[in-house]
């Protein structure tokens, strides 16, 4: 027997009529319809979201990082296995800042 789970989704902050699921599928509140993730050069997936016919890319890693794994907006997430077109939240963390040890004169 396969059991097959329905993936979390939440509301994304700040873009009311859009939702994330838990696996990086965005979709359109209003139509129902999933959008397409692009990847940019650099590897990252985004996609584009619109208020008041403004849009605005968002990294899908930020996305997931900041509703899912409560990561703060100002922190730099992670992939653990290098691969950026991973989104599972088992591969996202955030990069912690390691102190600087201070040289003796």
């Amino acid at each position: 027997m396969v059991y097959v789970f329905d993936p979390i989704i939440r509301d994304i902050p700040n873009f009311n009529n859009y939702q994330i699921s838990e696996n990086g599928e965005v979709y359109n509140k209003t139509t129902g319809n999933m959008l397409k993730n692009l990847v940019c050069i650099n590897g990252y997936q985004i996609v584009y979201l619109s208020i008041h016919a403004k849009k605005y890319n968002m990294a899908l890693h930020r996305v997931l990082g900041t509703i899912f794994l409560n990561i703060p907006i100002n922190k730099k997430i992670i992939f653990k296995n290098g691969d950026k077109t991973d989104l599972s939240l088992d591969n996202l963390a955030c990069k912690l800042k390691l102190k600087k040890k201070k040289k003796k004169k």
